[in-house]
């Protein structure tokens, strides 16, 4: 990296900023969004990394750190061998809120992180806010900002860096949020008017310095019923733990069971006063703590019990019934006498590692009515190895970490549980489960499902699905090729059988998946089961392929017999990947669903115009199609029915289409212009993974206005991202009372 060297000695801020960005005008926007080695002399001095703002959105900068990832940053921060010694920031003011995510030149960016010295020196920022998307804060971040004097600081984050908020020396209260994995030392070193803070469970250790300073805290509310360890912070300085905390004026809360443990451990038998946090009830082993008052509701806090352990709805303490809602981090993390746990239908949620590290579970359900289950809350449950999914519960990632020995999924819900990323930037998983899980488990969905859990990024990883269709079919004959079976208004076109089958994901797929072909690696037929006179083929298909240019005739003979050929069956020529066109004549009036899935090699298909739907998956994985013509009297477009057609460059929907299904152009990351003739109804997930170029053509009016805000609305963006209101283009807002509408904002 070149080196600018300065005239003389010493430079002032206004000519250093000068510098800085001149040196970023002519170098590529690659070298500077980074950290960067050497950038300059100043004062004699070599700066020996640093980093220039990538862009700035609503006065706030940001720093680009991976394709649709940003940190929130100061403008310029060049560093020395240790500190951000030159800081230049926007000079941050008042209450600033940090958005989850930022829209910049036509991509949405993640705020994931708040960059090192973002806000240090701002004397006049009064309060942040920071989003549940960011999960770090680096060093020296909020340093000297002598007016700060509240911070919100959300349970999405796992990490807060040295000095981050030290020197604040307006700040009274601090709750540090529940999931908070490190601490480092000096923290809230110097807050001179830090009054109260509360330490959530799940801590290692603390620093002896990270409240050093701190003349005016009150109170410290420890969680922990273990006490926790005080370190020295590497030899920067030997003084006492918590110099300058009083150890009379200052009191310890804590659970009430860990009072005496307190009492005799380390620094904290140093102080006077000790006492139970008030607010947490206790029943035996179990302490819970009051969610709603009014409501009556609690949450597990903290739990010691052993064998088999069921939940109860609620339980009664002096007198008053309390409903349980929800398990809080670190509830039964750590208990190995646990073998099982059963959940009552009144639980919403399961916290960060509530029960990591419980290795002796061997099977779990999830009932319907919990909502999430957070980061890591079954971390490490080693023997866990069945797991039953009664709803579309959100799991976060690395819900199920380490727990590899998982074989059997079992999910009820027609919907697939859905994936919050967990922000993580030190932690690089796909998903809520091990790799390993994804290729062992087989996974049990409802009837009908299969393409909406293969159209997922989360869930079409999974190797095997047991899917179970119809009863199956077997072509009562063939013709030039074609298998047909008889139907009362004519014959279908079909495969040669087809089974209640299991799909499954071959190795070394990149893409979502596709039915399991016998001779591609997947299981072999078995013999078919006859039944009495009706013969049922179980888990076996004879997915002959079609190859090569197809003709479906309009009529076919059998037996001095002439049929019209009306339809075309399911999975008729599912996994023909030698297919490469075919015709289907107007006769034709009913296409089921599946019927092309797969057919990699397929380029041009005629339809018929007579039929009035595009099913489920009809063109899934289709990916060698480039363009296609929907006939006018189609009314609907199926879920999946052109998922992964990544060739798809432009496709119009006729005025005729009222409804546009889950999924059905997902990742078509080819497809750059659509035109729609009339005014469909568009799920949310429609166009998910398509590139954000995607050109929409309305020759209908639509709605155009400009963006105003609706309360507990969410917009997404053609390419299924959520966006910002006031972003230009085409948006799919999902209000909150469940329902879609869609509008274009100018």
């Amino acid at each position: 990296m070149r080196h600018v060297k300065p005239q003389s000695g010493r430079i002032m801020k206004k000519s250093l900023k000068l510098i800085v960005q001149l040196f970023a005008m002519v170098l590529p926007a690659s070298m500077y969004a980074k950290y960067f080695d050497t950038l300059m002399v100043y004062n004699g001095e070599d700066y020996n990394y640093g980093y220039v703002r990538d862009f700035q959105v609503d006065g706030i900068s940001y720093l680009i750190s991976d394709s649709a990832v940003a940190f929130v940053s100061a403008d310029t921060c060049l560093f020395g061998y240790k500190d951000p010694e030159v800081v230049i920031n926007s000079l941050y003011h008042g209450a600033v809120t940090i958005p989850e995510r930022v829209m910049y030149g036509g991509i949405v960016y993640d705020v994931r992180g708040i960059d090192i010295a973002a806000f240090q020196g701002c004397s006049n920022l009064d309060s942040v806010s920071i989003p549940y998307s960011v999960s770090v804060i680096e060093k020296y971040a909020f340093r000297n900002c002598t007016n700060l004097e509240g911070i919100y600081l959300s349970t999405g984050i796992k990490g807060i860096e040295r000095y981050a908020f030290s020197g604040c020396t307006r700040l009274k209260s601090v709750e540090l949020p529940k999931g908070l994995g490190s601490l480092g030392d000096g923290v809230f070193y110097g807050c001179t008017d830090l009054q109260y803070i509360t330490i959530p469970r799940g801590l290692p250790y603390l620093f002896g310095d990270f409240i050093e300073g701190c003349s005016q805290l009150k109170k410290i509310f420890i969680l922990s019923g273990t006490p926790l360890d005080v370190q020295y912070n590497g030899g920067v300085g030997y003084g006492e733990h918590f110099d300058g905390v009083s150890r009379t004026d200052c009191t310890i809360y804590v659970p009430e069971y860990s009072i005496e443990d307190y009492q005799r451990t380390g620094v904290w038998s140093t102080f006077r006063n000790i006492e139970p946090i008030p607010g947490l009830l206790t029943e035996g082993s179990i302490s819970y703590t009051i969610n709603s008052p009014t409501e009556k509701t609690v949450s597990i806090v903290e739990a010691k019990c052993s064998g088999d352990y069921t939940i109860p709805a609620s339980i009664t303490i002096d007198g008053e019934q309390y409903t349980i809602t929800g398990i809080d981090d670190y509830a039964f993390s750590g208990n190995q006498s646990l073998h099982s746990v059963s959940f009552p239908e009144s639980l919403t949620y399961i916290g960060k590692y509530a029960f990591a590290g419980c290795i002796a579970i061997d099977s779990l359900t999830i009932p319907e009515n919990i909502e999430y289950l957070d980061n890591y809350s079954f971390y490490n449950c080693r023997t866990l190895r069945k797991l039953v999914i009664k709803g579309n519960t959100l799991l976060y990632e690395t819900a199920f970490a380490w727990c590899e020995n998982i074989d059997s999924i079992i999910i009820e819900s027609t919907n697939p549980p859905t994936l919050r990323d967990n922000y993580d930037p030190w932690f690089t998983t796909n998903g809520p489960f091990e790799d390993w899980t994804y290729w062992s488990a087989a996974v049990s969905i409802p009837e009908g499902s299969f393409y909406l859990y293969a159209a997922s990024d989360t869930w079409s990883r999974f190797r095997s699905f047991y899917s179970y269709l119809d009863e199956g079919y077997e072509a009562d004959f063939d013709n030039d090729t074609i298998y047909y079976t008889y139907q009362n208004d004519g014959v279908y076109v079909g495969a040669k059988a087809v089974s209640r089958s299991m799909f499954s994901r071959k190795k070394g797929l990149d893409g979502p998946l596709t039915p399991r072909d016998p001779k591609n690696g997947g299981l072999q037929p078995r013999a078919p089961i006859r039944n009495g006179s009706r013969k049922t083929i179980v888990n076996s298909q004879e997915f002959t392929p079609y190859r090569g240019n197809v003709v479906i005739p309009e009529t076919v003979s059998v037996s001095d017999r002439t049929y019209a050929v009306t339809g075309i069956n399911y999975l008729a020529f599912v996994g023909s990947k030698d297919l490469e066109s075919i015709v289907i004549p107007e006769s034709v009036r009913h296409i089921e669903y599946a019927t092309f899935a797969s057919c990699s090699c397929l380029k041009d298909v005629i339809l018929p115009s007579g039929i009035t739907e595009i099913p489920d998956a009809m063109f899934y994985y289709c990916s060698s199609i480039g363009r296609l013509n929907i006939p006018d009297k189609v009314q609907s477009i199926g879920n999946s029915a052109f998922a992964c057609c990544s060739s798809l460059t432009e496709i119009t929907i006729p005025a005729g289409v009222k409804y546009i299904g889950q999924y059905a152009f997902a990742y078509c990351r080819g497809l750059k212009r659509i035109v729609i003739e009339g005014n469909p109804e568009i799920d949310e997930t429609a166009f998910i993974g398509c590139a954000a170029g995607l050109e929409f053509v309305y020759t209908t009016k639509v709605e155009s206005h400009k963006a105003v805000e609706e309360e507990g609305a969410i917009h997404y963006g053609i390419d299924g991202r959520v966006i910002q209101p006031d972003a230009p283009g085409l948006h799919l807002i999902k209000h909150k009372d469940g329902t879609v509408s869609k509008s274009l904002v100018r």
